[in-house]
């Protein structure tokens, strides 16, 4: 899985790695998985304080979240 970024096809990379990759990547894909929940339960429950300023940093701070996840996806 080189740094080419053409994704590879599903059977094939199975085919190459082994049971113990599969395994680690399972285990990362479960953790990062719950993190990624757990983050959006939280920022389901957040609410803007009131006035604008209040609004312009939460929705920021939603920006950047989102913004984090986004780049997580494409590691």
């Amino acid at each position: 899985m080189g740094e080419s970024s053409v994704a590879e096809e599903p059977l094939e990379l199975f085919k190459r790695i082994g049971p113990r990759e599969i395994g680690i990547l399972s285990d990362y894909l479960k953790l990062w998985s719950c993190s990624i929940e757990e983050l959006l339960e939280k920022l389901k429950d957040m609410t803007p304080d009131a006035g604008m300023l209040a609004e312009i940093f939460y929705w920021r701070d939603m920006a950047r979240v989102h913004d984090a996840i986004s780049a997580e996806l494409k590691q």
